[in-house]
């Protein structure tokens, strides 16, 4: 059940319709970006990316500034055309992921994860956290220092952004001391050198199989008790 301003509603593609049933009219991007809405207000915060000062990367085209790197490719996918992301249910195309996935909601009435998150500035239903807080960095410029500017992903701390970085760099600074394959995280080297050492801390709470990493033990129990789903849940709650 969802709520807003007053009123519930079960999913959010219902939000949406009884939206639009106040707000019918189409707006467009004066900045002539390709972005259309049907609310002033949403209209008002995106062209307000056209300021691109406080952004990372900014079209040389049209002038819309991003936050983060994926984004701003997959924008250009307005100014040359390219729909690449396809709805598998009516074959309708659309320039950017997320344009997609509000497709999905709103006509198919069909959340990619089963859980909606909203947006408390202007109501809008997003499919993941991440995805909420990409919207509300994007669109009502709430910015943070703790954002990857290549991937999007959101931490809570500078030391953990500064740790995630590396996975995007081809810098791997820890070194396995018998067969020397490198890693960016000294915690996947950690998990690597149990491989040498054998020593198998997991095991199947079902059946007494031992496995050295953890991830391994969670595809065990996927696989050979797929009717236990709370043996998993457990430990991807512990993890």
């Amino acid at each position: 059940m969802l709520l807003t301003k007053g009123r519930t509603y079960k999913t959010s593609g219902e939000i949406l319709r009884h939206k639009r049933i106040h707000k019918s009219a189409e707006l467009i991007c004066s900045y002539e970006c390709g972005y259309r809405t049907s609310y002033r207000g949403a209209l008002k915060t995106h062209e307000k990316t056209h300021q691109p000062s406080q952004y990372n990367y900014k079209c040389e085209t049209c002038g819309k500034g991003f936050q983060v790197l994926t984004m701003y490719k997959q924008h250009q996918n307005v100014h040359e055309g390219l729909k690449p992301f396809v709805c598998s249910m009516c074959g309708v195309a659309f320039h950017m992921d997320r344009y997609l996935k509000a497709h999905l909601q709103n006509v198919h009435n069909k959340s990619t994860n089963g859980k909606c998150f909203i947006c408390i500035h202007c109501c809008l239903p997003l499919d993941s956290l991440l995805e909420l807080k990409m919207h509300k960095i994007e669109k009502h410029g709430l910015r943070t220092t703790c954002l990857c500017d290549v991937c999007g992903k959101v931490f809570k701390n500078t030391e953990r952004l500064k740790n995630h970085k590396t996975t995007h760099s081809k810098l791997k600074p820890y070194t396995c001391g018998v067969c020397n394959k490198t890693f960016a995280k000294k915690f996947h080297l950690k998990v690597h050198e149990n491989t040498h050492t054998g020593e198998r801390k997991h095991s199947c709470g079902v059946c007494g199989q031992s496995f050295v990493q953890r991830s391994s033990l969670l595809r065990h129990n996927k696989r050979r008790h797929q009717d236990l789903k709370s043996a998993n849940e457990k430990l991807e709650h512990n993890m």
